[in-house]
């Protein structure tokens, strides 16, 4: 996002240090959302797949499943007890309309 001379509002949002129940419960919802992922893609493949027959089904299916499944779990951070998370929110309006940018970081203990 480009500003320039337009007015920029910026929010910083500062957590204070996880519990393990949030930690955990973090890490909970990255599991789910990666093997949401992996069924969504690993279906879709399955289902290309089979038209080499049901083996190329099931093998296509599997490969695409595990292969979503590791990528997710490593694009998607872990959370600890102790990690404070930063957000930072900035917004943009006029130009080609509100332009909006975000960005989280962990800082680990």
């Amino acid at each position: 996002m480009q500003a320039k001379s337009l007015a920029c509002v910026m929010m910083i949002g500062i957590s204070k240090p996880l519990t393990r129940q949030q930690g955990d419960a973090l890490n909970a919802q990255r599991t789910k959302v990666a093997n949401l992922a992996a069924s969504a893609f690993g279906g879709a493949a399955g289902t290309v797949g089979g038209l080499a027959g049901p083996a190329g089904s099931v093998a296509a299916g599997t490969v695409v499943t595990a292969g979503v499944r590791s990528y997710v779990n490593d694009a998607l951070p872990t959370y600890h007890a102790g990690d404070v998370i930063v957000n930072i929110q900035a917004q943009v309006n006029g130009g080609i309309g509100p332009q909006r940018s975000s960005e989280s970081l962990i800082i680990k203990t």
